[in-house]
């Protein structure tokens, strides 16, 4: 199952969210101003969730998305007429930033103003405007050119990234001593920080020319062995971290079940359980002792059995309700 897919049918249902910012802009579709809203959330993973999402980032170089974009959009004139479209997913605020950019800018702008709200949502019930921000192309092209450069020192699931159209924070992995790396947007410029008992003094080089720069300094040859060693080590631990995990909610759902059948909400619980284990392990669920294995291969054959019951269940004509009405399939329409 790809990543994306259990993100959504899986962790999604279950995630929280807190407000980033707010981004706002105009387009013009058919001869009439649309005012787009975009909400930039982090995504608040449970613990579990989020030992899934680093042993994915480990073995298949992608976990889950860090942030949520929803997305709205109504007729300059109808302030209260909003549609809502499909919601994204992004790996880091800059990323999100530079995807929000770029449908403002369409195809043929040069630039596009934007009101950017960092305190909450709802921006228009406040009588702010927001930040007023006038993204240039060329602004768009730098911090892609950031982004791929991002991509280029490791898996961005390990790193904490922030920043805007000016500035982006590389953090390397949490319990290492390496300082953080800083992209400069503005003047198109990277510095990178000393690395403590090897090298003493910060390097910038510019952000256009990374691979060349970093060939040709000591100083940022030194941090970015330090920071791939240490990212190994990080993508290790979560193999083991997820593992470890797994074996002890195996094992605690099994105790809370104390023999009961899978049926109503033990099933579901049951199986969304082993829709995260199989995500991450496999179905083999290679890794975890026999004891969990064997517990574990229980509970998908119980699911399995039905889910298949269920489908050979024939059809029958719905029962009346009491007063005359009948009880029909549901619509999938608005209730």
């Amino acid at each position: 199952m790809r990543v994306s897919s259990v993100f959504q049918s899986v962790v999604e249902p279950s995630l929280e969210r807190v407000a980033v910012i707010e981004v706002l802009h105009v387009e013009r579709h058919d001869g009439r101003d649309f005012v787009v809203s975009h909400r930039i959330r982090r995504n608040i993973l449970t613990e579990f969730d989020r030992r899934l999402s680093r042993h994915l980032a480990a073995t298949r170089g992608a976990g889950f998305p860090a942030v949520s974009v929803s997305v709205r959009l109504r007729e300059r004139e109808q302030p209260d007429a909003w549609q809502t479209c499909p919601p994204e997913a992004h790996p880091s605020i800059p990323h999100a930033l530079a995807a929000i950019a770029v449908r403002a800018l369409g195809e043929d702008h040069g630039q596009a103003t934007l009101r950017m709200h960092y305190h909450g949502l709802e921006a228009e019930k406040r009588e702010t405007p927001g930040l007023k921000r006038v993204v240039e192309r060329e602004d768009v092209e730098t911090l892609k050119s950031a982004l791929t450069t991002i991509a280029q020192l490791g898996e961005v699931a390990f790193l904490d990234i922030t920043g805007d159209f000016d500035l982006i924070m590389i953090r390397p992995p949490e319990g290492t001593d390496l300082g953080a790396i800083v992209m400069d947007l503005f003047n198109r410029r990277l510095t990178i920080p000393p690395v403590k008992g090897l090298t003493a003094d910060a390097v910038s080089v510019p952000l256009h020319d990374f691979e060349r720069s970093m060939m040709q300094s000591t100083e940022a040859r030194t941090y970015l062995a330090t920071l791939r060693h240490m990212l190994i080590a990080q993508k290790e631990q979560a193999v083991l971290d997820f593992r470890a995990a797994a074996e002890q909610r195996i094992l605690q759902f099994d105790r809370a079940l104390q023999g009961r059948p899978l049926d109503g909400f033990r099933m579901d619980a049951v199986v969304s359980l082993v829709s995260r284990l199989k995500a991450g392990l496999g179905t083999s669920l290679i890794g975890l002792s026999e004891d969990a294995r064997i517990t574990a291969f229980e509970w998908a054959a119980t699911i399995e059995r039905d889910s298949g019951a269920a489908e050979a269940q024939p059809y029958r004509e719905p029962l009346p309700f009491p007063g005359g009405r009948e009880r029909g399939p549901r619509s999938a329409g608005v209730a």
